[in-house]
């Protein structure tokens, strides 16, 4: 990771299934954790985003 999570970002984080890692959110937002590599998304429709260990991490410092 290599800057601060935005505040919708955190809150994607936050709401994320806890079991799962399912996110929901801005498309900016999933797209950007994308990027830092706290989320995946997924390759088959309907895309949806996944927390990765690093964002399970970060999920459980933000809470």
């Amino acid at each position: 990771m290599t800057r601060q999570p935005s505040a919708a970002q955190r809150r994607a984080i936050r709401t994320a299934d806890a079991e799962s890692g399912l996110l929901q959110g801005p498309a900016a937002a999933l797209a950007s954790l994308v990027t830092q590599g706290l989320a995946l998304r997924h390759p088959r429709p309907p895309h949806r985003h996944y927390l990765t260990p690093a964002g399970h991490r970060l999920r459980e410092r933000l809470a």
